[in-house]
Formats: structure tokens, sequence, C-alpha cells
């Protein structure tokens, strides 16, 4: 994903639609469970190498829609 999203914005063959979502994910939180990562580098992202059970409980306490 990160390969190919922040691309499209530049992309001239890019349906609006396209634009549009490429311009909503690079807004959105992601996670990233790894524990071969050192680092995430796409825009609002974070790494989670340890404790994957307690950063799901917590995330399923936030408010929104579930994961």
């Amino acid at each position: 994903m990160h390969s190919y999203w922040p691309s499209v914005p530049l992309n001239p063959s890019a349906s609006q639609h396209e634009r549009n979502h490429a311009e909503w994910i690079e807004k959105t939180a992601k996670i990233v469970f790894s524990t071969t990562l050192e680092k995430v580098e796409w825009n609002n992202s974070r790494l989670v190498e340890e404790n994957v059970k307690e950063e799901i409980k917590n995330l399923k306490q936030q408010a929104g829609v579930g994961i």
C-alpha cells in the first residue's frame, strides 16, 4: 500500500476516486504490527513490535467503528 497510494496524486492517469482515496489514506492513522521492521515511514503510521494483544485491546476500546 505504501508503495502505491502516496504516488497516486502525481499520477496523471489516476481517477478522481483514486485521488480522493489517496488523500484520505494519507490522513488516516495506520498501525503496523511487525517483529521484523525497525521503523515505518508512511504519514500517520506507527509501529507496534510488542504487546500486540494489549494494543489490539486498547484499539477496540476506542470510540469509532470496530477494527
